[in-house]
């Protein structure tokens, strides 16, 4: 059974986890570019040790997330 959550939130910023993983994501940026884009200017061991590491840093953080909740967006008086 699905707990429910009254929030203030529009979006998913009510689950701050969602956020610390997606900044380990976004930690790879560089190298999703220069993947995507044909450069290569990184060490290609250096590359892979630091995306395994931001992956799984995202990975633990989403692991700990309570997926067992449901999320319903009212206004300040409580109101939905």
């Amino acid at each position: 059974m699905s707990k429910t959550i009254q929030t203030t939130h529009e979006g998913w910023n009510c689950v701050p986890e969602l956020s610390e993983a997606v900044e380990y994501i976004h930690a790879m940026h560089h190298f999703v570019y220069e993947i995507e884009n044909c450069q290569r200017s990184s060490d290609l061991e250096d590359m892979v040790r630091e995306m395994i590491s931001e992956m799984t840093c995202a990975i633990s953080v989403l692991n700990q997330i309570d997926t067992d909740r449901e999320f319903i967006t009212v206004d300040e008086d409580g109101k939905q």
